[in-house]
C-alpha cells in the first residue's frame, strides 16, 4: 500500500452519483448521452417534408405552434406511461433496485430507450 497505509487511489474510484465503488484498475465508460429528439421537431420535420400545405395553413391561423406543443405533451404522458407498464411486465421493481442497483438502471435504461423510439415513430408520422 502507498501513502503509509492509505489505499492507492488510482485504483478506486467512487462513481458521485450512485455511489459504486470501482476497484482493481477497472474502467467504467461513459455512455454518450445523444441528445433526445423532441416528438414535436420529429412530426414537424414529417409535415414539413409529407404535408406543406398544413404547416403554411397552422401559421397563418396561429395554431402551429400550440399543435406542435400538445404533440409534445401527448408524447412526455405515453412515455411515462409506457415506461411505468413496462417496468411492471418486466418486473423491473423496487424489490430489483435494492438488491442490484446496476442492473436496474441497466434495464430502465434499455426500457426508456425503446419506448422512446415507439413513441416518436407513433406521433412523429400521424
Amino acid at each position: 500500500m502507498k501513502n503509509g497505509g492509505q489505499e492507492n487511489e488510482s485504483k478506486h474510484w467512487q462513481h458521485r452519483s450512485m455511489g459504486v465503488r470501482v476497484s482493481g484498475g477497472d474502467l467504467c465508460r461513459r455512455q454518450k448521452h445523444r441528445p433526445r429528439r423532441q416528438p414535436r421537431q420529429s412530426h414537424y420535420e414529417y409535415l414539413k417534408q409529407e404535408q406543406p400545405i398544413t404547416i403554411y395553413v397552422m401559421r397563418m391561423n396561429g395554431t402551429l405552434e400550440s399543435y406542435l406543443k400538445q404533440v409534445n405533451q401527448d408524447a412526455e404522458n405515453m412515455l411515462f406511461q409506457l415506461v411505468k407498464q413496462m417496468a411492471k411486465a418486466e418486473e423491473v421493481n423496487e424489490a430489483l433496485k435494492a438488491s442490484d442497483q446496476l442492473e436496474w438502471v441497466r434495464r430502465m435504461n434499455n426500457i426508456r430507450d425503446r419506448v422512446e423510439e415507439l413513441v416518436l415513430s407513433e406521433l412523429t408520422y400521424i
